[in-house]
Parts: C-alpha cells; sequence; structure tokens
C-alpha cells in the first residue's frame, strides 16, 4: 500500500485540476483572478479588497470598523489610459462623502469627482474623462455605519473597462504559474519523504463569515441552507504523476473532512449525498472499493477523526441547539464505534467544539468556545481531553482574545502542534494562517496574533512535518 497523506479539505480554487467541476453560483465569479489592488485597512472575516473587483456579487471588501480617518479603495489599471466613469455598487455601510482620485505614478494625485451626499447602493460616476493608471476611492465620512464596505467596483466604457480585464487575465495567469511552482516544491518535499499519494475533498464554500456556519440551515428557514452550492469530490491525487483518481464524484452532494486511517487503507469522511440535507459519516477504501455509511439521521455529522482503540471522534449538531449570537446551530463533539453504534457525546458545550484530533499521548486536541462568562466573541482557543471525555482543560491560547484557534494537529517527531490562527470569528470555512505551537513554552503569540491579521490563505493543515510546513501552507 502505498503511502498516503490526508490534506483534508482543499476547496474548489486549490487545484487547477478542478475546473468545470460545477458550476459556481449564479452571478458569482469564476476565480479567473483579480487585478493588483490595495486598501487602507481590511475588517476581519473575509472582505478582503479583491473581492470588490473579482466580478462576484456576493462578496466584498470592508475596511476596520471604527474609523477616525478616511479608509480608501485602489486598483492599479496596469498602464495609463483613459478613464471615463465607474459604477460602486455599496453594502449598507456606504461612504456618505467619498472622492475619486486619480494617478499616473502613485505620487502625485488628482481628484477628479467628490460626491459630499452619498446615499449608497450602486452609484455611478460619468463624465470624468480623466487619464490614470491608478484609480482611488477615498472615503472621507461614513454614512449609518462606522466602516466603509463596497460589493462591487466596474468601470463604465473606454479604456478603463479593457484595461481591468486585460488585468484580470494577467493576474489569473500569474495566479496558475505560482500554484504549479507552488505546489511541484510541495510535491518534492513530500515525496522526499515517502509520501507519494494526497487525499482531500472539494466543495463550494458558503457565504457566511462565520468559522462554523458551513452546516445546516438558518433559524429564519429550513430552506436556507448554510453550506454552499452543491459540487463535492474526495480524490487521491499522485505526486509524481499529477493524476487524480476521484473516489466520490457527486454534483449534487458535498463532500468534506475526510481522514485516512492508520492503516493507510481506509478513509473517513462527512458526505451529504446529492438530494439529501445532512452531512453523514461514510467509509470507503483508499482504492474507491467498499463504501458504507457509518452515522445516520436529521442530523449533521462531520470532521470525524479516527481514535487509538478503534472508535470515531466527530462533531455533530445532535445537541439540538442554536448559536446564542447567531442564527445557525451549534454542533459539540460525540463519539462513536468504529460500525456507528454507541454514539454518545464527549464535550457539553453552549456552543461550537470543532476540528478534534488525536494528539501522540492519545487525547483529543480541539477547538472550544468559551461563552459562559466570557466574551462571546473573543475566547476560541484549543482544549484537550481524554477519549472518553474526561480530563477537559486548556491546552493553549485561553488567556490571548481575538484569535480563533482551530483545526490543530500534532507535527510528527516533535513537541508542536500546527493550528490555524483566524482573527475575530474567524473567515468563511476557516481560512487563516498556519501558526507552529509549542506548548511547553507557549511562545511568541504576540507575533502571532499580528501575523494572524494579514491575509492568508490556510484551511485545514496537516504538517508531515516541520520542514514540510511552509511550502504546505503557502499551496492551501
Amino acid at each position: 500500500m502505498r503511502k498516503a497523506i490526508c490534506l483534508a479539505m482543499l476547496l474548489l480554487a486549490a487545484c487547477a485540476a478542478f475546473a468545470g467541476f460545477a458550476k459556481p453560483p449564479e452571478g458569482g465569479a469564476a476565480n479567473s483572478g483579480t487585478p493588483n489592488v490595495r486598501a487602507s485597512s481590511v475588517h476581519p472575516g473575509g472582505y478582503p479588497v479583491e473581492a470588490a473587483f473579482d466580478g462576484d456579487p456576493k462578496t466584498r471588501w470592508a475596511s476596520r470598523a471604527g474609523v477616525s480617518e478616511p479608509e480608501w479603495l485602489e486598483i492599479d489599471l496596469g498602464r495609463v489610459v483613459g478613464i471615463d466613469g465607474l459604477s460602486i455598487a455599496w453594502e449598507a455601510a456606504y461612504a456618505a462623502e467619498y472622492e475619486i482620485r486619480v494617478s499616473e505614478d502613485g505620487k502625485t494625485w488628482k481628484t477628479v469627482n467628490r460626491r459630499t451626499s452619498g446615499k449608497g447602493g450602486v452609484e455611478r460616476i460619468t463624465g470624468l474623462a480623466t487619464r490614470g493608471q491608478l484609480v482611488r476611492i477615498h472615503c472621507i465620512k461614513p454614512g449609518p455605519h462606522p466602516l466603509y464596505s463596497i460589493w462591487e467596483v466596474s468601470f463604465i466604457g473606454g479604456e478603463a473597462e479593457a484595461a481591468i480585464k486585460e488585468s484580470i487575465r494577467a493576474a489569473a495567469q500569474r495566479r496558475q504559474q505560482e500554484r504549479a511552482e507552488r505546489f511541484k516544491g510541495i510535491a518534492d518535499r513530500l515525496a522526499g519523504q515517502g509520501i507519494e499519494e494526497i487525499v482531500f475533498a472539494a466543495r463550494h464554500m458558503g457565504g457566511d463569515g462565520h468559522w462554523y456556519a458551513n452546516f445546516g440551515y438558518y433559524a429564519r428557514g429550513e430552506d436556507r441552507k448554510a453550506y454552499g452550492v452543491p459540487g463535492g469530490r474526495l480524490s487521491r491525487m499522485n505526486l509524481k504523476t499529477g493524476q487524480i483518481i476521484h473516489l466520490i464524484d457527486d454534483a449534487q452532494g458535498s463532500v468534506r473532512d475526510p481522514a485516512v486511517h492508520y492503516d493507510g487503507k481506509r478513509i473517513i469522511f462527512a458526505y451529504r449525498k446529492g438530494g439529501t440535507e445532512n452531512f453523514n459519516l461514510y467509509e470507503i477504501n483508499a482504492d474507491g472499493t467498499g463504501l458504507r455509511q457509518i452515522t445516520s439521521g436529521p442530523w449533521d455529522d462531520f470532521e470525524p477523526t479516527w481514535l487509538p482503540d478503534g472508535g470515531i471522534a466527530f462533531v455533530s449538531s445532535r445537541c439540538k441547539r442554536w448559536v446564542n449570537c447567531w442564527l445557525t446551530q451549534v454542533a459539540i463533539i460525540h463519539r462513536c464505534d468504529a460500525d456507528g453504534s454507541n454514539i454518545r457525546i464527549l464535550s457539553s458545550n453552549n456552543e461550537q467544539d470543532n476540528t478534534p484530533w488525536v494528539l501522540p499521548d492519545g487525547r483529543i486536541l480541539y477547538q472550544r468556545w468559551e461563552y459562559v462568562d466570557r466574551s462571546q466573541v473573543d475566547y476560541h482557543h484549543l482544549w484537550t481531553m481524554n477519549p472518553d471525555g474526561s480530563g477537559q482543560t486548556v491546552f493553549y491560547g485561553n488567556q490571548h482574545p481575538g484569535i480563533v484557534m482551530i483545526d490543530a494537529k500534532p507535527i510528527p517527531n516533535t513537541d508542536k502542534v500546527l493550528a490555524i490562527f483566524s482573527p475575530g470569528t474567524a473567515s468563511a470555512n476557516t481560512k487563516a494562517r498556519s501558526i507552529p505551537l509549542m506548548p511547553k513554552t507557549a511562545r511568541t503569540i504576540a507575533r502571532e496574533q499580528r501575523a494572524s491579521a494579514r491575509p492568508a490563505a490556510i484551511r485545514i493543515p496537516l504538517a508531515s512535518s516541520t520542514f514540510c510546513t511552509p511550502p504546505a501552507a503557502a499551496f492551501a
């Protein structure tokens, strides 16, 4: 049996091999790339500057909250071109007063339009009749909210419209080349450790910005689903040849959270079959045979991990409750026997417990949302417990608010774990920076906090060694 390592949930955009896997949401972007853009600040939780230029009306840029000075959003058109006009689709956090500024060199700017009574919505600014390479929306005074947010910016006619399309194409080519180079580096490093294949799942992201809002439905109605649009795969990739074999390919379903068994022959994962409402746990052989359902029922079971005694720990909404400060369901850690029988609760949190994983000493490492008698938005850190649910205690980070520490896994042959550090209440489906932690010394937390606030692209890390961690982070 060839050696395999589970890199878990790499979403659709992680690999060019998934092109054509499923159509994006109606009106959504095709992930074709974004041009060179900048902003004075970015609000944590999934509101990047690129979202204002990606052609997707459902994604947006947002500035930091509590503005006390001007904020701005800027795009580089690639060359000096004629600029006739532009359209700005504001979110509810619009600018009541703002300027359109242009520059040919980034040093000298001129104001070509000023609005002093902005009303939000879609504002079309025409008749600019100017030239420039850089265009900046300079926000001076906020409307009803203490920040600024824009769904989409587009140019109206002229050279600028053509330039932005050219810039998007160039950005897509750069990203494709960079992705190929990063992947080759990862493959070479993993091959050097005797790893020939990876197992991964691909699915569409939902639109919610909270890390936990990716299953079930919203309290407003059962027809309002929290998971993404249909389309899911469970696949194996050969790192030497690049060949991909799809073990599960369900255009109407969704697949997530694969974990390879210790024997390297079986894979457990969460699967919402096409035409069904809930994620259940399934097992399949590494060659694609022997698919069997492990759990069932009107609940969502996901994020499974194998236990040393042959059981399975997983996260489930069987606790039957709702997030106290949001509209989605709560899920906490359960366990069952290998055949799905004898299901019982391990944690009893009133809010989310997520991403259980076994440490070398047999304890379960997981993320716990501390809510009782603490800030509801600040404490989402790493805890441990025994496989029977006893001995629940803090592992790391409980005195450092403002970070979701999640998806923590041990780095083999070290005393470290690798974890996601995501600011605020995290990004959609957990996307942030990976941070190696040394639990015995718990060092450099301030630096790690600052790092987690920068743009990043890590989802569900799994380290095969400390040597492999940086390129793996770059790939995901």
